[in-house]
């Protein structure tokens, strides 16, 4: 068995150094003079052992402000614009994970040396890796509006026929509650397909005119239900007091409207394809949004929480 502790009772070098790195990332900050009391080693032992440790850690490891305790080093402060940038795609790549971060990582370390983050972020969006291939022709057909023919087969169904679509143009890659989507205009009807789903695809060289009211349409999609086939309708929400900031810091969509009330609490005006677009958001903030108009969509969604309610 490996000796962790020497015949006095002291902890060996192997065994202080081990400890002395888990104290630090736990956020201790450690005092030379207090661990030779604790350990019963003496002060030059552990002056050694920081000095060996900076060395096998570099950068890890620094002095406190009282230049005589030590603690883990504090990732360097954003210094730039591009810096604060960098920093949030690699925090937006880690919460996605699999080949994407790895991908991701290895191009942004290469825009910054070394990249030590304080954001986190928890996006919950799928690892799409396997099909940089197709985004990136996906990209190239948007970008250049290049009409493009693909296969699509549902992702449980391996053994399903697959279908081929042709003629199509393409207008955006979006993502809807995590899962990535392409929409495009197919037979003059605009449509969304599942990224994943999409076995093939071939571009023309044949170009297309993007109308605006397609663009529009595009450009105002909620969410997984919105429906590139219906058209849009007006809502009125109001925001209770509590909640009305949030709608300010952060709008439901690109074209809301927003009035605040005296009382502090706001009308919200947006625009959606599907009842479904926002029934997800009402019952996040449920009671305190809720439904002015249209009466239909307000009693639809008082239907659906009565019947949870019944169930």
């Amino acid at each position: 068995m490996l000796e962790t502790h020497g015949k006095n009772g002291a902890p060996l070098q192997a065994t202080r150094h081990a400890r002395i790195i888990e104290r630090l990332e736990n956020g201790e900050t450690l005092s030379i003079s207090d661990l030779a009391h604790e350990w019963a080693v003496s002060a030059k032992t552990l002056q050694r052992d920081f000095e060996k440790l900076s060395l096998m850690l570099p950068g890890q490891i620094e002095r406190a402000e009282d230049n005589k305790r030590f603690r883990k080093s504090r990732p360097a402060r954003s210094s730039s614009d591009n810096e604060v940038v960098i920093e949030t795609l690699e925090s937006m790549a880690r919460s996605i994970g699999g080949r994407f971060y790895t991908k991701a990582h290895d191009l942004l370390r290469q825009l910054r040396s070394s990249l030590s983050s304080p954001y986190y972020m928890r996006i919950g969006v799928e690892d799409v890796s396997e099909k940089f291939g197709l985004i990136r022709q996906l990209e190239e057909a948007i970008s250049d509006r290049r009409l493009i023919d693909f296969d699509y087969r549902r992702w449980y169904d391996e053994a399903g026929v697959l279908k081929r679509y042709a003629q199509v143009k393409p207008l955006r890659i979006v993502i809807f509650e995590g899962f990535w989507y392409l929409l495009c205009e197919h037979e003059a009807v605009v449509k969304k397909f599942y990224l994943k789903e999409i076995r093939s695809c071939t571009l023309h060289d044949e170009r297309f005119k993007l109308d605006k009211r397609v663009r529009e349409l595009a450009e105002d999609s909620m969410g997984i239900w919105f429906d590139p086939a219906s058209e849009p309708f007006e809502v009125t929400l109001h925001a209770a007091r509590e909640i009305a900031i949030f709608f300010e810091r952060k709008p439901i969509n690109p074209k809301q409207k927003l009035y605040k009330l005296p009382d502090g609490s706001a009308e919200i005006i947006i625009k959606i394809t599907n009842m479904h677009e926002i029934f997800g958001l009402l019952g996040y903030w449920l009671p305190h949004l809720r439904v002015i108009e249209p009466q239909s969509l307000k009693e639809a969604f008082e239907e659906r929480i009565s019947g949870y309610l019944k169930a």
